[in-house]
């Protein structure tokens, strides 16, 4: 929702199942499981929306997927993980390169 009113920044979506705002990433996260539906061209799936906020326009579900259509049937919740680091991953330090 914008100062003027709500506006749409995805289009031929079917039925949203799930919503998220992944802060680390600046993206939002959606899923749609309404590829059975009739007519349906996408759906059963999730999308990323990189930088939401700058949306101008309506961008098409098709250039979002992460994953095929049809490949989560039923799709619903989404949530962001936080980037986790390996546990056994190192910050090699460089002397003169890292502030050393």
């Amino acid at each position: 929702m914008t100062r003027t009113g709500p506006r749409r920044l995805v289009s031929n979506l079917n039925s949203i199942g799930g919503l998220a705002y992944d802060v680390a990433n600046d993206r939002l996260l959606f899923t749609d499981n309404g590829f059975e539906l009739v007519g349906a061209t996408n759906g059963d799936t999730v999308y990323a929306l990189p930088n939401p906020r700058a949306v101008a326009a309506p961008i098409d579900a098709a250039t979002l997927a992460v994953l095929p259509s049809g490949s989560i049937p039923f799709a619903q919740a989404v949530h962001a993980l936080p980037e986790r680091r390996h546990p056994r991953r190192r910050r090699w330090r460089v002397p003169g390169l890292d502030g050393s």
